[in-house]
This record gives structure tokens, sequence and C-alpha cells, in this order.
């Protein structure tokens, strides 16, 4: 995902518009995270509402550029 999908020139445009977020699920560091934010399984995408941090949306899986886009103007 990192090497494919977010380098690519695709997601140019939402430079800005999104903070990104990386979490190790295996790090004991980030079980708070984890329990605040329950996966389902790896990867997991979420879109976070920034004032009530609820989670708006969630995908499961990987995920194109073409999905990822998709699927953050449906969020």
């Amino acid at each position: 995902m990192h090497a494919y999908v977010f380098t690519d020139a695709g997601l140019a445009k939402r430079a800005g518009q999104f903070a990104w977020l990386s979490v190790d699920t295996d790090d004991a560091k980030n079980v708070e995270f984890l329990k605040k934010y329950p996966t389902q399984g790896v990867p997991t995408f979420l879109i976070v509402d920034p004032v009530t941090e609820t989670p708006l949306q969630a995908w499961y899986g990987t995920i194109t550029v073409t999905q990822l886009n998709g699927w953050l103007d449906a969020g």
C-alpha cells in the first residue's frame, strides 16, 4: 500500500485534505488507539470526524487508488 497506492500521483489532490496516519497494530504502544478504533482486519482505513473523534466510514482490505479516491469522495 505504501509503495504503490499512497505514492501514486492520483492522490496528490488529497494533500492537505486529510491527516494520514499509519498505526502498527502489533506494537503494544498503540493499544489505546486500537481500543478506541477497533479493526476487523488489516489493512483498515478509517475516516474519523476530527471534532467528535468517531469513525464516519471504514474500509477493510486492500484498495486501489481509484477505489480510495471514490471512497474519500463519498466520505
